[in-house]
């Protein structure tokens, strides 16, 4: 067995030669220390075999010479000839050795991160959340800490009560148990529910907390609408202590807004010339390299709109993937000076009053009633509208112990006052 392990390291010779004085030689190079070892004879073909090592093997010529025999290689083996074959086929041992190379690299990298358990907290937010805190699809595995992550998404969404992190293969697997409403209220701090606007109260329904307003009335900005000040009383109708709680509940406000907007009878406006010019970026390990006909320049770049097209080129595996194609593309243009019809002005302004409608929507407006309309003004035309809107209110500020006894309490501790 040694004899195999140090001779495939420096390698060894399978020998073969005529049988004639073997026995001599035998003895000459035991004499001489020189080792050979699985020593056969084949008397039918009257040679013999025997293995010796690479370095041993020149050191046999004169004992060949005085004993009248031939030693001829049938086989070489070991490492120095494994190195010898691979230098004639370079090729192929590098390929080999990328492979190895890229199946080490790549299999210590994170190439999945699985989200489960959620329910209202969407698998995207949650992934998106992580890319923020460096950990994406693509990273080093090796130094994840699973604490830290855990202890992240739990800060981040007040929602989540439990997260579990583990790594299996290059799969990040992130378990979590959303809470239920009861228990998202007692994490979270203390707090006066105030109103965000000015407003009338349409009705108000108290989960926690101490009501200050009655429906129907009519509240400015700042007013604490559910106070997260509790008082305990006794047995004799006295307070004994005041507990404080984040004040929860559904209160609506109504509101009224005035929306105006002007727009010029002449305007500027940006005209094409059909002009442009394509010029392909690629991007790789943080360095820019650009593809374009040197023959197709534009003047300047000062007036010419930047379309870009392209992105990551394996979104698939990580949103972080060191190399991206983008197509740019330059589009000359010309300001104009264009005029407008009163229907064409109307359409504009109708256009920007539905845009500031659907944005005020976005951020938890709900529109009951609105009107609209388009005179001629000056040199353009003016719009008018009036937009009513209905606004549950989410908005919570600290708890102001001076706050809460100047609003007084003219509500109900808990319950439905609407």
């Amino acid at each position: 067995m040694v004899h195999k392990i140090t001779g495939w390291i420096f390698g060894f010779l399978n020998v073969y030669m005529e049988y004639g004085e073997s026995r001599r030689f035998i003895n000459l190079c035991r004499n001489n220390g020189i080792e050979i070892w699985n020593i056969r004879a084949d008397r039918e073909k009257g040679i013999i075999w025997f293995c010796i090592r690479l370095s041993d093997f020149w050191k046999l010529h004169h004992i060949a010479k005085k004993c009248h025999v031939f030693p001829r290689v049938y086989r070489r083996i070991g490492f120095p000839f494994l190195l010898t074959a691979a230098k004639k086929n370079i090729n192929m041992v590098m390929g080999i050795a990328i492979f190895f190379i890229m199946l080490i690299v790549f299999s210590s990298r994170i190439w999945g991160i699985e989200i489960s358990g959620q329910s209202y907290y969407t698998e995207e937010n949650i992934v998106d959340y992580l890319d923020t805190k460096n950990i994406y699809c693509g990273m080093y595995g090796g130094n994840i800490d699973h604490e830290k992550i855990e202890k992240q998404i739990r800060k981040h969404y007040d929602g989540i009560g439990w997260v579990s992190v583990n790594k299996k293969g290059s799969r990040l697997l992130v378990n979590v148990r959303e809470m239920t409403k009861d228990k998202i209220i007692t994490k979270k701090k203390p707090a006066d529910l105030v109103a965000s606007d000015d407003g009338k109260v349409i009705s108000i329904v108290t989960s926690a907390g101490t009501a200050k307003v009655r429906k129907g009335k009519k509240v400015k900005k700042g007013k604490v609408l559910i106070s997260g000040i509790v008082p305990v009383v006794g047995d004799n109708d006295e307070v004994i202590r005041k507990l404080k709680v984040r004040a929860d509940g559904i209160v609506l406000l109504k509101n009224e807004e005035l929306y105006t907007d002007y727009y010029k009878r002449v305007q500027k406006i940006k005209e094409y010339t059909g002009r442009k010019k394509v010029v392909y970026k690629i991007t790789a390990f943080k360095k820019d390299f650009f593809i374009h006909n040197p023959l197709n320049d534009l003047e300047t770049s000062k007036k010419c709109a930047i379309l870009y097209d392209g992105g990551c080129v394996c979104p698939f595996l990580t949103k972080r993937f060191p190399v991206s194609f983008r197509r740019v593309t330059f589009a000359k243009y010309a300001y104009v000076r264009k005029k407008y019809s009163p229907d064409e002005a109307a359409a504009e302004l109708k256009y920007k009053y539905k845009d500031y409608i659907c944005k005020k929507e976005k951020i938890g407006y709900k529109l009951v009633d609105s009107s609209f309309m388009v005179d001629s003004e000056g040199t353009g035309y003016k719009a008018t509208g009036k937009l009513v809107w209905l606004k549950r209110q989410t908005h919570y500020e600290k708890i102001r112990q001076k706050r809460n006894m100047k609003n007084g309490n003219n509500g109900n501790s808990s319950g439905n006052t609407g």
